[in-house]
């Protein structure tokens, strides 16, 4: 086993952090994590020179450390622990446009230089990607302490395999959570996002999986920003009391879509967004090559990233052995819901007013 020092640029830290097995220290400290070694490498004849400049560079970002077995290993676990913090930080603090960090090679950064010709003729420079540069201070390191998700995922971190499958599901999720943070083309973006809500809270069965995962994301975040909860702080609307594994209940459901699309008021805005952004996903990992906007991708992800991921990954940990059967059981137990809403109007005759879903 290795011990290796690795460089998160951008990043600035102003005391250790545990992420698992993965280890941040402030750069300035990489001489007293390398101890004994100090001397021996410094001054060794051929390499001293060589190790002097890496630590110099160390010197002036965070230092994660990691033992490991060889470089790849020590990279995938680093690049596990940046994926979280990258998570936190667009859950916590902002989720358009921030500052960033990561190791070497895992950031977007580039400066196009170009010529035109024509009516505007000449050079042109154009800068693209990330702007390097998030501290990890006191407040936040308070945040991250008071958040049991991200410290929970946080501990899997090089942990031992196997994993249970919410544990499993968690890992995977912040990954592609932080692919989409990364990614700057609008339908790689909204891929990564529902992918990513996919791969925490969906199966691979032969079952409606649209509907299925439109149930169980809703119940984490319909009624959140409002501090009310739909079907625990009062009373569950029927898309998410209904079940999809059932025929019956898929009927009602279609019924309801028709209606909500005639008037609003039928409708579940959460349940509709995340069937759009599903939609999308859809559309585009089928070839439909039809434009999605920038500024439709980022109110996807500032949802996303705001309400949604946190509680989800919350669940994850908290229910480590069968999440989402544990989710179902949990819908399943939810309050019926109120009288006015049964039974769901027939569409075709439906007058625009004579009914709402609340």
């Amino acid at each position: 086993m290795t011990t290796f020092l690795l460089p998160v640029q951008g990043l600035t830290i102003n005391s250790p952090l545990e992420l698992g097995r993965v280890r941040l220290h402030p750069g300035p400290s990489v001489g007293s994590l390398l101890g004994n070694e100090t001397e021996r490498l410094f001054g060794h004849q051929h390499i001293g020179d060589i190790a002097s400049q890496i630590a110099d560079e160390l010197e002036h970002g965070t230092v994660a450390v990691i033992d490991a077995a060889d470089i790849d290993a020590a990279l995938h676990l680093v690049t596990l622990a940046t994926d979280l913090l990258r998570v936190f930080q667009r859950v916590r603090y902002s989720t358009y446009r921030t500052t960033m960090f990561g190791l070497p090679g895992q950031l977007y950064q580039s400066n196009v230089r170009y010529l035109t010709a024509g009516d505007v003729r000449g050079p042109g420079f154009h800068c693209r990607g990330e702007v390097l540069g998030w501290t990890f201070g006191d407040q936040v390191r308070t945040a991250w302490l008071s958040s049991p998700a991200f410290t929970s995922v946080a501990a899997l971190v090089g942990g031992d395999d196997p994993l249970d499958e919410g544990h499993r599901r968690a890992l995977l999720g912040v990954q592609l959570l932080s692919q989409a943070i990364l990614e700057h083309r609008p339908p790689f973006k909204i891929l990564n996002l529902v992918i990513a809500l996919e791969s925490m809270l969906l199966e691979r069965l032969n079952e409606p999986q649209m509907l299925r995962l439109l149930r169980r994301v809703t119940s984490f975040t319909c009624g959140r920003p409002d501090g009310s909860l739909c079907g625990r702080d009062r009373p569950a609307c029927q898309l998410l009391a209904l079940d999809p594994r059932s025929k019956t209940d898929r009927q009602q459901l279609d019924k309801l879509r028709k209606l909500a699309e005639r008037d609003v008021r039928w409708g579940c805005s959460e349940w509709f967004k995340y069937c759009e952004w599903y939609g999308w996903r859809s559309s585009i990992a089928h070839g439909d090559d039809t434009p999605v906007t920038a500024e439709d991708v980022s109110k996807a992800e500032y949802w996303i990233l705001r309400w949604t991921a946190e509680p989800v990954l919350l669940w994850l940990v908290e229910h480590p052995v069968a999440p989402l059967a544990e989710l179902d059981e949990a819908l399943a137990d939810l309050e019926p819901v109120p009288d006015w809403q049964n039974p769901i109007p027939d569409p075709d005759p439906y007058e625009p007013g004579s009914y709402e879903l609340g």
